[in-house]
């Protein structure tokens, strides 16, 4: 008759320790690092492309009064491909660099860094932005210098002498009085990030052809006016 199989107590209780000391570990970790292991899988993430420019009227300033002109504006569109919900996003441009006539770039010292403002919002932080959505800040505006007046926003007279036809503004929530947010042409590279509440920000640059002529009709003026390189 075969002996009945021994059960050894002490390892059995060994065993059912270290199980036991494992989960209370795992509970711990968990416990402390629990919302930093989520966010490796649970992120916004975000990714950035230009819309226009498009033709549109302007309200500009004249002194005391408002005055029309015809302007190109462009939207930079920010869209979460993540899968998690962006909070209080903003858009932050750090600077601007030119190139020079060897190739390289230079850091335009005076250009301000500034937030962009939400389109239509005029607002600094878009409260979310959800998966696969997107929104979109006021980017850029292109104006004929040709009767654009001295108090006009887009104007700098800095520029009076520079050879071309168009000043090139870029949005911002709050427009220096110094105008050098305003800018000729040239070939520009234009340093930013895009940051929310809960997640790292994401730094990006974009690369600008300002061409400085104008064109009446869109489809030129997206080609040979202001190219997006």
């Amino acid at each position: 008759m075969p002996a009945e199989p021994h059960l050894d107590i002490e390892k059995l209780k060994l065993i059912v320790d270290c199980l036991v000391a494992i989960g209370t570990i795992a509970c711990a970790i968990t416990a402390v690092f629990g919302s930093d292991i989520r966010s490796l899988r649970f992120r916004p993430e975000f990714s950035l492309s230009i819309r226009g420019p498009f033709k549109s009227p302007l309200k500009v300033r004249d002194g005391n009064k408002d005055i029309e002109v015809t302007a190109y504006l462009s939207m930079l569109n920010i869209r979460n491909i993540g899968n998690q919900d962006a909070k209080n996003v903003e858009v932050f441009v750090s600077g601007l660099e030119v190139e020079l006539a060897d190739g390289t770039f230079k850091k335009q010292e005076e250009f301000p860094a500034l937030n962009l403002r939400w389109a239509h919002l005029n607002f600094t932080f878009a409260d979310v932005i959800r998966p696969g959505m997107q929104r979109d800040c006021d980017f850029s505006v292109i104006v004929k210098r040709e009767g654009l007046p001295p108090g006009c926003e887009w104007y700098n007279k800095k520029l009076s002498k520079v050879p071309g036809d168009t000043n090139l503004g870029f949005q911002f929530i709050f427009l220096p009085f110094t105008r050098d947010y305003v800018v000729g042409p040239g070939k520009y590279r234009l340093l930013g990030q895009v940051a929310a509440k809960n997640t790292k920000p994401k730094d990006f640059t974009l690369e600008l052809n300002h061409t400085g002529h104008w064109f009446e009709d869109e489809q030129a003026m997206s080609s040979k006016g202001l190219g997006i390189l």
